[in-house]
């Protein structure tokens, strides 16, 4: 349904008034969410680096007994771990704040 003129002179009165008292909250709601296919391959990528991790950590850090093979493992899990935290992060804050959600529908459309 479409908004009258002054309905529309009435919202762009309040959204300028949002941004000058709320200036961080317009700026996260006018954070993209990401793609759904970047995020999709970054969780993947994430797992799958960890899940190599893990081997090597195991054929090569544990049974080998090679410290540096030991320490390049953590580190790759770490990296996994932290692409598939930056994966989920969106759905994340979704969760939390259902109006953030419903925010970026309406800033997408």
């Amino acid at each position: 349904m479409a908004l009258s003129d002054e309905e529309q002179m009435l919202l762009k009165q309040i959204e300028a008034s949002l941004a000058a008292d709320e200036p961080r909250l317009v700026n996260e709601l006018n954070q993209p969410m990401g793609a759904p296919l970047v995020r999709g391959r970054l969780a993947v990528g994430g797992i799958v680096i960890m899940v190599l991790s893990i081997i090597v950590l195991i054929a090569g850090g544990v049974v080998a007994g090679l410290l540096i093979v030991g320490l390049l493992s953590f580190v790759g899990m770490m990296g996994g771990a932290f692409m598939l935290y930056r994966a989920l992060e969106p759905l994340r804050i979704a969760r939390a704040n259902p109006l953030h959600a419903q925010a970026q529908k309406w800033i997408n459309r």
